[in-house]
């Protein structure tokens, strides 16, 4: 088995890889890796470790080995690293059952081709979600009933209202790992007298106001972690984690109202790496923004004559 020590591109994309899984046969690593090496002068080791050696699976039950006695030892028991974009993989090294390889194992082989092919900083990305699980379909909009003839809220109506909606999303931030990583992200929802202007790639300059928690309501614009429901720091995210946001529903009624019954937000995701540069200063780099944006759409009825 092998067992992750670090999280980036190799560990999450386009396969998001478990903390530890069974690989086939391979052999001890001959060299001990260097770790003061530091080409760019950045004041840190140029090399990072993925995943190292660890434990023998035997009929389903983890039996200790010389690996696992010394648990992601990355300088003598690594499997895989990179040093910039060259990448050192124990991937394949040996065949298994008749030539099948586990599945992990075939999908950090590709998560390492695509990564090496793809190195340097991008921008994260941010997906809403139709429920809180990894597996949960990506969309883009939603659609609420409406009368017009009784001035009725079909949802409202049916009792499934509540002061709040929830947005589930995910943010994937797919780059090496080098320092300290942070993830952030803005909310904004749509107001053509907004405060302020942000640029839709496809229509251009649009008015938004923050979404954040303002007035009465006291929880909009406040995100949680799926997991516990408590409160997610919007400045510090976990890349692969899932999240919702809470968005006051007298807001999206009233946005339907006055932008023609479509409400929408915007969900702005961008990410930054620290790590101490020349003479032991603090260096930051950002990887740029990314977004994606939801629409809530009400939907009219109509009589049947």
């Amino acid at each position: 088995m092998v067992t992750k020590t670090n999280s980036g591109q190799i560990t999450e994309y386009p396969y998001h890889l478990d903390d530890e899984f069974l690989v086939t046969n391979t052999h001890n690593q001959y060299y001990q890796l260097d770790f003061t090496a530091d080409d760019d002068g950045d004041g840190q080791s140029d090399l990072v470790v993925w995943f190292c050696l660890g434990p023998r699976l035997n009929g389903g039950t983890k039996q200790e080995t010389i690996y696992s006695m010394s648990p992601n030892d990355v300088s003598n028991n690594y499997y895989i690293y990179n040093k910039g974009n060259i990448t050192y993989t124990g991937v394949g090294h040996s065949g298994y059952n008749g030539g099948n390889y586990p599945v992990n194992e075939a999908k950090l082989f590709i998560n390492t081709m695509i990564a090496s092919y793809r190195s340097g900083n991008k921008a994260p990305t941010i997906s809403v979600l139709s429920h809180g699980s990894k597996d949960a379909e990506k969309i883009t909009s939603s659609y609420s009933y409406y009368d017009p003839a009784n001035n009725m809220n079909l949802d409202e109506e049916a009792g499934i209202s509540s002061d709040y909606t929830k947005v589930y999303f995910t943010v994937e931030d797919t780059n090496f790992v080098k320092g300290t990583r942070t993830i952030g992200v803005n909310a904004y929802y749509v107001d053509k007298n907004g405060t302020q202007t942000f640029e839709d790639e496809d229509e251009g300059s649009i008015r938004v106001n923050v979404l954040a928690p303002t007035g009465s309501a006291a929880n909009n614009g406040l995100i949680y972690k799926v997991s516990d429901d408590t409160l997610a720091d919007s400045s510090n995210l976990d890349s692969g984690g899932l999240y919702y946001i809470l968005i006051d529903n007298h807001l999206i009624q009233n946005g339907m109202n006055s932008e023609g019954t479509k409400f929408r937000i915007y969900l702005e995701v961008g990410s930054a790496i620290t790590y101490k540069g020349l003479n032991g200063y603090e260096k930051t780099e950002y990887t740029g923004l990314s977004y994606t944006k939801f629409d809530f759409t009400r939907v009219n009825l109509f009589d049947l004559q």
